[in-house]
């Protein structure tokens, strides 16, 4: 697999921030970089760490405290449209989700075009909060666009698109219900409806990222920013594990890296805004595209 494709395929497994770290955190293990605790950050070696809705990995040579260190910043979000906490509505016969823009989206680009769900919910579970990653690859949602005769001035005044108004994707016909949402949440993650306590779950696009053009030598995918630098530097930085420079990169949702980030010199470090849930509530709810 060269690179190109490689990164089609971590690309297609992030469609959230959750999953994006989920998958780092996959490659790093496939290469042997085991999970540590944080007395264990400075020792020599490859590794890397969750903590505080971060990944922190390092490759750290065994060369001295004087070695330069070499960081990476990437984020893992990208904009979207993320679904609010009380998002059930009912429009001229459609059920539709309230959901709020995040980032600096490009509303017309949300247009018509098959919306699935993915992200992370935390439910109940025996007495405990449990945060669980969440996916559902189907063409659940969509944001439609008037039809030319029903919106005759788009040519004179172009296409206006107030953000509370006009991207609350549609899902279903009928009248919405109270928790309605809720309720298909519950029955996704098989737990009862008033288990369901929040989420953090956002809209992406259902076609899978490719290779565009005669040659092929283009690449067409959503989330390019930025989890194109998500994937070169876990590429690299594994790439790296056994050499004796010391490389370092962090990643922090597009802010500036921090003291506690750079402390620890002579580390490699992969700093990621967003980390996969626990090894406890690290369960998955995953539903394939629709076939036909």
């Amino acid at each position: 697999m060269n690179h190109a494709t490689d990164l089609l395929t971590f690309i297609d497994a992030a469609p959230s921030p959750y999953h994006a770290a989920a998958e780092v955190e996959r490659r790093l293990q496939a290469a042997g970089f085991d999970r540590a605790e944080g007395a264990e950050l400075v020792a020599p070696g490859v590794g890397y760490l969750c903590v505080a809705g971060a990944i922190i990995a390092w490759n750290v040579p065994d060369i001295g405290p004087d070695a330069p260190i070499r960081l990476i910043a990437a984020h893992t979000d990208s904009p979207n449209l993320r679904i609010k906490p009380r998002p059930d509505l009912s429009r001229s016969g459609l059920r539709a989700l309230a959901a709020e823009p995040y980032g600096g989206v490009l509303r017309n680009s949300w247009l018509d075009r098959d919306l699935g769900l993915s992200g992370r919910v935390c439910v109940r579970s025996d007495g405990q909060t449990e945060e669980r990653l969440f996916r559902d690859d189907r063409p659940l949602l969509r944001v439609p666009q008037l039809a030319i005769h029903l919106d005759r001035q788009i040519h004179e005044h172009g296409l206006r698109l107030d953000k509370q108004l006009h991207l609350n994707p549609v899902w279903g016909l009928g009248e919405a219900t109270e928790r309605g949402f809720a309720t298909w949440l519950a029955e996704s993650l098989d737990v009862a409806p008033d288990d369901v306590l929040s989420w953090d779950l956002m809209c992406h696009d259902t076609l899978p990222a490719g290779l565009l053009g005669v040659d092929e030598d283009l690449i067409s995918a959503p989330r390019l920013d930025n989890l194109c630098s998500c994937f070169g530097a876990t590429t690299a930085l594994i790439a790296s594990a056994g050499s004796t420079a010391a490389t370092g990169p962090a990643s922090r949702k597009a802010t500036p890296l921090s003291s506690a980030t750079v402390r620890y010199s002579g580390a490699n470090c992969w700093l990621l805004a967003r980390a996969s849930p626990k090894p406890h509530s690290s369960e998955v709810a995953v539903r394939p595209p629709r076939s036909g």
